[in-house]
């Protein structure tokens, strides 16, 4: 189908736009500052939105994948937005992009592993999500839960309670502090956003490797629950053996190490890394949605 396509990744901290052709051959790419509506505020989000200068363009569809977009009042702001873009325009999680960087829109499901995680897939007009609850709980093999599994490791190293374990030299570093009680004073000092406890996590992987079975333990029951979400997922989606199952984010390529073998003895399944970024997967999405509407199938399907 002949025609301009258009995906928008707008995540926390920037906004992507990727226009492609039929071919999916690059048109355009743009990128510019936060447009989580959540975070920055409708009229900031503007701004971002309207710097990346594809306001103008007229596209066959549009897919943006934008942080917040669950909330119907985000959502309904995008698609006043973008809705004069093309006639057809989906507004869908920042996740469930990714989930097309992996899919192209066809059957299949991944985890999503960096500062949080999530599991999703979709199939035909089946959806199904599990995790995503947000940093504050600490999502299962997220960095956020393996940076504060880091901490709580150190601390019974240091006050005697716990075995010996690599990270409590890491949690020190990264803390800059020489002692429990002063870490403790670093952790809940009001300024300090607990959130950056996701920068501990490469940290776990490397102490793992190293033989650290405190790390080891670690990354095993936080990859137990993730094979258990995305055996989950694929049951309830009873998804073909073709459809592809993957692991995306920022610590995706050090879970694949971990998950890989259990994966394919636990469902004969390969486990794929998603090297495609989510933009990507928007404006391929975008054009996949426009081939089925043009074959007088639903969006949903």
């Amino acid at each position: 189908m002949a025609g301009k396509f258009l995906g928008i990744d707008g995540g926390g901290s920037t906004i992507r736009a990727l226009l492609v052709d039929e071919g999916g051959a690059v048109l355009r790419y743009q990128q510019a500052g936060a447009a989580n509506v959540l975070v920055v505020g409708p009229e900031a989000a503007q701004r971002a939105w309207e710097a990346l200068g594809m306001s103008t363009e007229r596209c066959t569809a549009v897919v943006a994948g934008l942080a917040g977009a669950d909330r119907p009042w985000v959502r309904e702001y995008w698609q006043r937005l973008l809705g004069p873009l093309a006639p057809r325009v989906a507004v869908v999680g920042d996740y469930e992009i990714a989930w097309a960087a992996l899919t192209e829109g066809r059957p299949g499901c991944l985890a999503i592993l960096g500062t949080g995680s999530i599991v999703y897939g979709r199939h035909g007009t089946r959806k199904v999500r599990l995790g995503g609850y947000g940093w504050r709980v600490g999502d299962v093999g997220s960095g956020m839960r393996l940076g504060t599994e880091a901490v709580r490791s150190a601390l019974a190293h240091l006050d005697g309670s716990g075995p010996f374990t690599q990270l409590t030299e890491s949690v020190l570093r990264w803390s800059d502090c020489t002692s429990a009680f002063a870490l403790l004073d670093f952790l809940y000092d009001p300024a300090m956003d607990w959130r950056r406890v996701a920068e501990l996590a490469h940290s776990v992987f490397q102490a793992a490797s190293q033989g650290d079975e405190v790390a080891a333990a670690i990354l095993h029951r936080e990859g137990e629950d993730i094979l258990r979400m995305l055996s989950r997922c694929l049951a309830m989606l009873t998804l073909p053996e073709e459809a592809p199952v993957g692991v995306a984010g920022g610590l995706a390529p050090f879970w694949l190490t971990w998950l890989s073998d259990a994966w394919d003895r636990i469902t004969g399944r390969v486990l794929r890394l998603v090297e495609r970024p989510p933009v990507e997967g928007a404006a391929l999405w975008a054009r996949r949605m426009a081939e089925k509407t043009a074959e007088g199938e639903s969006l949903d399907e």
